[in-house]
């Protein structure tokens, strides 16, 4: 058993090695001859003169480590930009490099209401492009090794009409074969994601970033800090793809992009509080609700140490509280602590209602963040999510469904540019009524893996992820056989510009 065990994991290893032999060579080929040349040396801190990228760093002229310590995962001073309707939080009309065209002038706001407010549109086209495309290994596959590049297009458009109300797009577009292979309807290889934010309600009255409005198509909220940071690991959570087996009730906070709604959110606490309300439609993937009810959640976090939420104050002359080669000022020591309360309602098998409810936890811890990410920081992340479905199987059986998850995950700086990670999560669901049992429909839903990765950025525009899932429960089964056809290994390759 062990041998074979191995040879499975010699089978993997192989083909992630082959792949990884590629695109790394075709990375560090171009500096390695730069360097000998004298021609480009390369800084220590990994942050290089780059053409800023994608639309909002057109916009400020800034690199993507300006708010990503690795994009997509948000560094603190790119939680505070998002926070703040995607500008600065100090200073944003002096740090603007595109002119943007105004619409109006800056009088019409004395003679309101007889004049329109004034706003502005960005000067140059806030667009960007996205696209990235995988390499798989499956070995219960009957394509055991397969090549899909590009399989996922990500058309992104944002900006700010002023400095209360700013606009965010997103239009994805994933491959039809892709689709087709998944045994899911082609009309869905297009999602799209668009909302208005309106920061400072009532005028700034309350203060600032106190109270502000987002609506939209709005992604369902996960575990807090995993929708507020983004994670690095790109192999989706067990708690958001697992569903119910057999169960009409479709919601999953995976919802391709988001769901109609609106949210309220906003700081306190010295910027260390953060809060948001909502409601949506659930996850029905499209624009039309199955029922009247809407889903409503709220979300909490609180940050002990470190940058507040609000971000450091960055001007046009420097740090806010210090200078540009403070560098302690951008270390982001800290605990943060989340908390998410959903409660839903869906149509499941037969018409019926099937209400559910989840509530989580979960802590971040960390160390030595700095702008740049130098060598040697770390993030690690736990969070447990568990709820109840009342009749996930609607008129095909009356019992009840109990759903608990958990799972642990860390990133490791090595370098700015390579980011080793591992996480290991849990699911466990209420076992499927023996009536529903069939081909597809499996008698237990519980799955436990480890998720072990690495990720390179071969550009600041750039990345390579390598991946792997080794299962040691999958869909309740502990059988070697079934175990070792489940295992995967994933090589992505990753573009914005």
């Amino acid at each position: 058993m062990l041998s074979a065990k191995l040879g499975n994991v010699k089978e993997i290893a192989e083909s992630s090695l082959i792949v990884t032999a590629i695109f790394f060579f075709a990375w560090l080929l171009p500096p390695l001859t730069k360097r000998s040349l004298h021609l480009c040396p390369l800084r220590p801190d990994g942050i290089g003169e780059v053409n800023a990228i994608p639309a909002f760093a057109r916009k400020y002229q800034t690199s993507c480590t300006t708010c990503h310590s690795a994009p997509p995962k948000l560094n603190s001073f790119g939680i505070a930009f998002k926070l703040n309707g995607y500008q600065f939080p100090a200073d944003d009309e002096a740090m603007v490099k595109d002119k943007p065209l105004d619409l109006g002038v800056e009088a019409h706001k004395d003679m309101f209401p007889k004049e329109v407010w004034p706003s502005q549109i960005p000067g140059l086209p806030p667009i960007a492009l996205r696209f990235f495309g995988d390499w798989t290994y499956n070995r219960g596959s009957r394509a055991k090794n397969n090549i899909d590049f590009p399989n996922f297009w990500r058309l992104l458009a944002g900006g700010s009409f002023d400095d209360h109300i700013s606009a965010l797009m997103t239009i994805c577009f994933k491959s039809v074969d892709d689709e087709m292979r998944e045994g899911q309807a082609t009309s869905r290889n297009i999602a799209f994601q668009a909302q208005l934010i309106f920061k400072d309600l009532l005028n700034g009255s309350l203060g600032d970033n106190r109270l502000n409005l987002r609506t939209g198509l709005i992604d369902i909220p996960n575990l807090a800090f995993n929708n507020f940071f983004q994670h690095l690991i790109v192999t989706n959570y067990l708690y958001g793809a697992t569903k119910i087996p057999g169960s009409g009730n479709d919601f999953s906070f995976l919802t391709p992009g988001g769901s109609p709604g609106a949210e309220v959110y906003g700081l306190s606490a010295y910027n260390r509080f953060y809060y948001a309300v909502g409601l949506n439609n659930g996850d029905n993937f499209g624009t039309q609700d199955d029922n009247s009810d809407k889903d409503n959640y709220v979300v909490t976090r609180l940050k002990i140490g470190g940058i507040p939420y609000g971000g450091p104050g960055v001007t046009a002359g420097g740090l806010q509280g210090g200078s540009n080669d403070a560098p302690s000022f951008w270390k982001d020591n800290s605990i943060q602590i989340g908390g998410l309360w959903y409660r839903g309602s869906a149509v499941t098998t037969g018409g019926a209602e099937d209400n559910f409810r989840r509530g989580g936890v979960d802590m971040r811890f960390l160390h030595n963040q700095e702008r740049g990410i130098p060598s040697g920081s770390f993030d690690l992340v736990g969070g447990l999510l568990w709820g109840k479905n009342k009749n996930p199987w609607g008129t095909a059986s009356s019992s009840q469904a109990n759903f608990s998850s958990w799972y642990v995950e860390g990133n490791y700086f090595l370098f700015p540019w390579l980011i080793p990670g591992f996480r290991y999560e849990e699911v466990n669901i209420t076992e499927t009524p023996a009536a529903l049992v069939a081909p597809g429909i499996p008698a237990s839903a519980d799955t436990w893996r480890y998720v072990p990765g690495v990720t390179f950025r071969l550009r600041h525009n750039i990345k390579l992820n390598l991946e792997g899932e080794i299962y040691t429960k999958f869909n309740g089964a502990t059988d070697n056989t079934i175990l070792s056809n489940s295992h995967r290994a994933l090589t992505r390759l990753d573009v914005a510009f």
